[in-house]
């Protein structure tokens, strides 16, 4: 799936949730194949209170899972930063999951492409010499 999708996706995604903090978290097994998308939860819709988007992905996707990327916007859909909490972090590390945000993802994809122009730009340099 490619960058840009996820992150339409995942806004999206967050968007449905009915939380002051919209929050989504997609689920994508070994492949990149995305398995489970889901969002926060508000802790009046149960007794017991609310979840996490991440804990939820982690409930219910199943043992292929791998890879959460976290995501929160505003009302509006423009992203904000976010973080996993330590409860949700822990579990995530006892099921062997890496939790990322779609920060992270936009800075590792940023690191790519600098990492190709710069490529570029020392094989232009070496052929005007």
């Amino acid at each position: 799936m490619k960058l840009d999708h996820i992150i339409d996706k995942a806004k999206k995604k967050a968007l449905n949730s009915c939380c002051n903090y919209k929050i989504s978290a997609l689920s994508f097994n070994g492949k990149g194949e995305l398995i489970f998308s889901t969002f926060n939860r508000s802790r009046f819709d149960k007794h017991g209170g609310g979840q996490h988007a991440e804990m939820h992905a982690m409930l219910k996707s199943g043992p292929s899972l791998k890879t959460i990327v976290l995501c929160r916007v505003n009302k509006h859909g423009k992203l904000l930063p976010i973080h996993p909490c330590i409860s949700c972090k822990t579990k995530a590390q006892e099921l062997g999951v890496k939790i990322l945000t779609v920060h992270e993802l936009l800075w590792q994809n940023c690191q790519k492409i600098k990492n190709v122009v710069i490529a570029l730009l020392l094989k232009f340099a070496k052929n005007m010499t």
